[in-house]
């Protein structure tokens, strides 16, 4: 008796999804508990100050994002981050800032696949320009991750971030990043 190639194909599916089923794997998509998970972003931030410096009010920029969290669970995620910055402007000298904080996100699982998430963040900002200066910054996110696969996701991160400085370098200001970026599980 001859047996046909597509006959043992399909025993061999059928034992390959047996043992799977048997063993009861299934594949879980993001960190759990006590994973990491590490992220590289960019953005377009918009910003507004209140007091005119003398040049202009507002800016568009470009910057990088690093960050790494902590999960407690699959809900509960605890990060530090730096965000690195470089602002050109047409009529004045071109500035710098880095933002290092922390931040919590409660993450919910809305599919296997698909985590929303959001929470606060609060850090310091050192400012680089015609003059410098360290001030206290806080605020608000929340986002999309969808996972490629067990351990890489891609992401959309919109937040507010507000930042009492001096009147000089634009007195209270506030920022609207829209992150874009990709994280890994270790």
């Amino acid at each position: 008796m001859k047996r046909s190639p597509i006959g043992g194909l399909a025993l061999a599916v059928s034992l390959f999804c047996l043992a799977n089923r048997a063993t009861g794997q299934e594949e879980d998509y993001g960190p759990d508990r006590g994973d990491w998970l590490v992220g590289m972003s960019g953005n377009y931030r918009y910003s507004h100050a209140d007091a005119n410096s003398g040049t202009t009010d507002e800016v568009e920029t470009f910057s990088a994002r690093l960050s790494g969290g902590w999960y407690q669970n699959r809900s509960n995620e605890y990060g530090f981050e730096l965000l690195p910055n470089l602002t050109r402007l047409e009529n004045s000298p071109d500035t710098s800032d880095v933002y290092l904080g922390a931040y919590y996100n409660y993450n919910h699982w809305a599919s296997p696949r698909t985590t929303l998430y959001g929470g606060p963040q609060l850090g310091l900002q050192y400012i680089d320009g015609s003059e410098s200066e360290t001030a206290f910054a806080y605020g608000l996110h929340a986002g999309v991750r969808y996972w490629l696969n067990t351990t890489v996701s891609i992401n959309l991160e919109p937040r507010l971030t507000i930042a009492e400085l001096d009147d000089d370098l634009g007195g209270k200001t506030s920022n609207v990043d829209i992150f874009f970026g990709i994280s890994f599980k270790l």
